[in-house]
């Protein structure tokens, strides 16, 4: 499958994390398939913030509250399972070790984990505006619906388009080692409301009428907002081990949200909702 090839990105999203021993299946048919191509040498596996962030209980966040490659969640907290909503937390983990324990036992290659943050930036196919999720909840934020994120989490954003960069670096690098992850984000903290009302402020012309922001948390987790968005506050984002291995520099928000807009109106044809009277120029 991968003859001739050096490098191998594993960017698959899998239509459910629920079934770790999937994942486990699916890790060994393409970890099979490296082996079997007597030519790669790299693989840069492509995990998540999830993989660094994702915590069943949000004190953990008070306690280690730096967020860099060298954090992981807390895996000894028995709510830390598929059922309570962490499987595709667990799924990335899992599939960083499995590539890098397959990596060490064979000796010929290596394998480096790429951690994106929340995906924005512009689409190139119309049928990008229903995936993401992140291109999704603007394409929904442009037709004026807004729904508030689970427990207040902000938006931690990378660039589409640095997030590639990021990832063919990784591959061409002669820095990295086996077993090394990355984080792939701007270190931007970006509350949904701001994304919301951002539309409006970076794309006047449009006359988006920005629609509220709907919170559909249980009751107990709504009166908790103010504690968890200072919880969220108070984390400190860094990026400095990717921008120091690679030179890479990262978008600011601004950018990627009017570029992200501009693509779901251009490329998938979405209609904003205007302000009432408004007119769209000709």
């Amino acid at each position: 499958m991968f003859r001739g090839c050096h490098g191998v990105a594993h960017l698959s999203h899998l239509s459910t994390y629920e079934d770790q021993d999937r994942i486990r299946r699916v890790c060994a048919h393409i970890i099979d398939s490296i082996h079997a191509s007597g030519s790669v040498t790299r693989v840069v596996v492509t995990s998540s913030i999830a993989a660094v962030i994702s915590e069943m209980g949000m004190q953990e966040l008070v306690r280690r509250p730096v967020c860099n490659e060298d954090r992981w969640p807390d895996e000894t907290n028995p709510k830390r399972s598929p059922e309570r909503g962490q499987g595709y937390s667990m799924g990335k983990v899992l599939a960083e070790r499995l590539f890098a324990e397959a990596a060490q036992r064979h000796g010929g290659w290596s394998s480096v984990a790429c951690c994106p943050g929340d995906n924005v930036g512009p689409i190139l196919s119309a049928h990008q505006q229903g995936f993401g999720p992140w291109q999704k909840l603007i394409a929904g934020m442009l037709r004026g619906e807004c729904a508030q994120t689970g427990v207040y989490r902000p938006w931690m954003p990378v660039d589409v388009r640095d997030d590639a960069a990021c990832h063919i670096g990784l591959l061409e690098s002669a820095a990295v080692k086996n077993g090394e992850r990355y984080l792939a984000w701007s270190a931007e903290a970006v509350p949904v409301e701001q994304v919301n009302a951002g539309i409006a402020r970076l794309l006047p012309e449009l006359g988006h009428d920005a629609g509220p922001v709907v919170d559909h948390q249980p009751e107990r987790i709504q009166a908790r907002e103010a504690e968890m968005r200072a919880i969220w506050a108070g984390c400190d984002l860094r990026n400095e081990r990717i921008r120091a291995t690679l030179g890479v520099s990262f978008r600011p928000w601004d950018e990627s949200l009017r570029d992200c807009v501009e693509s779901l109106i251009a490329v998938a044809g979405v209609q904003p909702r205007r302000k009432p009277g408004f007119s769209a120029p000709a």
